[in-house]
C-alpha cells in the first residue's frame, strides 16, 4: 500500500530494503524525508515487479538521502495529484549524499520545485527522459555522474543551480539546459 504521511517524519533506518508494489508510493508532507542508510548498510527502494509509483515530498524542512538506493520510478500519482517526477519535492530543502537513482521510467527522474538541494558523490542511470529537472529553485551539483539519460541530464527552469565536478556520459538531449532565466 502508499505510505502517506502528514505533519510527522519518516525516519528509514541504514540496512533497510523495500520493495514496492506498481501502486505504492511515498507521499509526506509536513514533515522531513530521513533516508539515513550507512556505507556498510545502503537503504534500498526497489519495484517488485516493473516499476513503482515514486516519492513527493511537500513542505519539507530539512530533508535528506544518504547512501540510499532507489531504482524502477515512475511517476507520482496520488488520487487528484499526478507528478512528472519519480522523486518530486516542492517548497523543500534537501541534502542528497553517497546515493543512486537508476532505471526511471518517469519524465524527470528528480524534480525540485521552489526548494532548496544540494546533491554530492551520487549517481543517475538509465533515465527514460530528464535526469534532474528544477523549477524555480535553488542547488547544488557536486561530483554527480549522470549516465545513459535519454532527455537533458540536468534541465533548469527560473533556478539557480551550480553545477562543480559532474560527468554526463550517454545523454540524449543536453547535458545542461539552462533556460528561463536560470
Amino acid at each position: 500500500n502508499p505510505i502517506i504521511i502528514n505533519n510527522k517524519n519518516l525516519l528509514i533506518k541504514p540496512g533497510t530494503e523495500i520493495s514496492f508494489s506498481k501502486n505504492s508510493y511515498i507521499y509526506l508532507t509536513n514533515g522531513n524525508l530521513m533516508l539515513d542508510g550507512s556505507i556498510n548498510k545502503n537503504i534500498i527502494f526497489k519495484a517488485k515487479n516493473e516499476h513503482w509509483g515514486g516519492i513527493f515530498i511537500s513542505n519539507s524542512d530539512k530533508s535528506y538521502i544518504r547512501n540510499t538506493s532507489i531504482e524502477d520510478k515512475n511517476f507520482f500519482n496520488h488520487e487528484s495529484i499526478m507528478l512528472t517526477g519519480g522523486i518530486s519535492f516542492y517548497k523543500s530543502n534537501i541534502d542528497i549524499l553517497n546515493s543512486k537513482f537508476e532505471n526511471s521510467v518517469a519524465e524527470d527522474g528528480l524534480n525540485f520545485v521552489n526548494t532548496n538541494f544540494k546533491i554530492s558523490n551520487s549517481y543517475l542511470k538509465n533515465f527514460r527522459s530528464d535526469g534532474i529537472d528544477s523549477d524555480f529553485s535553488n542547488g547544488e551539483i557536486n561530483n554527480v555522474k549522470f549516465v545513459n539519460i535519454f532527455g537533458d541530464a540536468v534541465d533548469l527552469s527560473g533556478s539557480e543551480v551550480l553545477i562543480n565536478n559532474s560527468s554526463f556520459n550517454g545523454v540524449g538531449d543536453k547535458a545542461i539546459s539552462n533556460g528561463e532565466k536560470s
